[in-house]
């Protein structure tokens, strides 16, 4: 079993993702991804090279992200995704490589006003700030 596997597996079993709708195991593996990266920089930051944590952001983001897009539902946003999450991943090969804390800050930036659009999007009272 891959480690992706067993991330998401450990992860059902402690938050009961089973039951989860869509949004929520999207803010999840946000969730998970900017955990790593702020662990692959701590590696970084201890002169370790945090192969393991960035080596989980670019599982999750591949096989929890860009493998959820639905370009024919999705459309546009779908592919502006996508590319976000292209760019991250190789971004996160680069800054790994050249040790660049500041180039993980930015992933994570990028991560995080993603994760607050999902929230905002999860939200019963988005519908009605959209809608005015």
């Amino acid at each position: 079993m891959s480690k992706v596997a067993n991330a998401y597996k450990n992860t059902e079993i402690t938050t009961s993702v089973s039951s989860a709708n869509a949004n929520d195991l999207i803010l999840l593996v946000y969730d998970r991804i900017i955990l790593n990266l702020r662990l692959g920089k701590k590696e970084l930051e201890n002169n370790k090279l945090g192969i393991e944590e960035f080596t989980m952001v670019n599982e999750l983001i591949n096989l929890g992200l860009v493998a959820s897009l639905n370009d024919l539902k999705g459309g546009e946003i779908a592919q502006n995704l996508r590319n976000i999450y292209l760019w991250a991943m190789h971004f996160t090969i680069e800054a790994r490589l050249t040790k660049s804390c500041e180039k993980i800050d930015e992933i994570i930036n990028v991560f995080n006003k993603l994760r607050e659009a999902w929230e905002f999007i999860k939200s019963p009272k988005s519908t009605n700030n959209l809608v005015r």
